[in-house]
């Protein structure tokens, strides 16, 4: 602001946050310890995270899951919950289609995106370990020594990436012997890969649901 000008407020500059309700039971061992618990029971909560977007999608399809900006205008791309619940069934289709080894993680190298997203719903669907792995490790190393250690460690089926040609050293770096790859905008030249797009085409059958049944809920204490 410059001369004179003023600047008047029509509204307060702070709002009233309603926050919830606290009551809580302090435990106080001999060894130091401090055990801090809830007296207030848990309301009502779905059985995992893919029940959760079932609900949503079936009860507010057209309300937006997921929104990213992208492209040279920086427009806003947004998902609904109806449409990712349809993507995300075609994509557990997919994965339930490879046959992959039980327990063997889904490890996606990129940064956040909606196909990151919808992957690791998927994942998480098929009963696969979801594994978000440090764009870093890729873009930002020479000899990818920790990404090399976290693949021998985890020994991924499926590996993500959201642009093949980005992650082409990352990946030419890796032992992919048996392992799908699935690129998201483009392939990385001298990678066999899956196109997200093709994946995500996948012909949805009662597998998927009979994958979803079989997820165990939050164990009790």
């Amino acid at each position: 602001m410059s001369g004179n000008a003023a600047v008047v407020l029509t509204k307060p500059a702070f709002r009233k946050i309603e926050w919830l309700e606290r009551d809580i039971a302090v435990e106080r061992r001999p060894n130091g310890v401090i055990i801090l618990k809830s007296r207030i029971p848990l309301k009502a909560y779905e059985k995992h995270i893919p029940a959760s977007l079932a609900k949503w999608a079936k009860e507010a399809p057209e309300r937006t899951w997921l929104a990213q900006r992208g492209g040279a205008d920086r427009q806003w791309r947004k998902l609904s919950y109806g449409e990712a619940k349809r993507t995300v069934d075609a994509l557990t289709q997919g994965l339930l289609n490879l046959k992959l080894e039980p327990g063997r993680p889904v490890a996606i190298l990129s940064g956040n995106s909606i196909e990151h997203a919808l992957m690791t719903m998927a994942a998480m669907q098929a009963r696969f370990p979801a594994a978000p792995v440090s764009p870093a490790y890729s873009l930002m190393s020479h000899d990818h020594v920790k990404l090399k250690y976290l693949f021998d460690l985890i020994k991924p089926a499926v590996v993500m990436v959201q642009d093949g040609p980005t992650f082409e050293k990352a990946l030419k770096a890796l032992d992919l012997d048996g392992v799908t790859v699935v690129h998201a905008a483009g392939p990385c030249d001298g990678i066999k890969s899956i196109a997200f797009a093709e994946l995500a085409a996948t012909k949805v059958t009662e597998a998927v649901e009979q994958s979803i049944a079989r997820i165990g809920g939050i164990l009790e204490p």
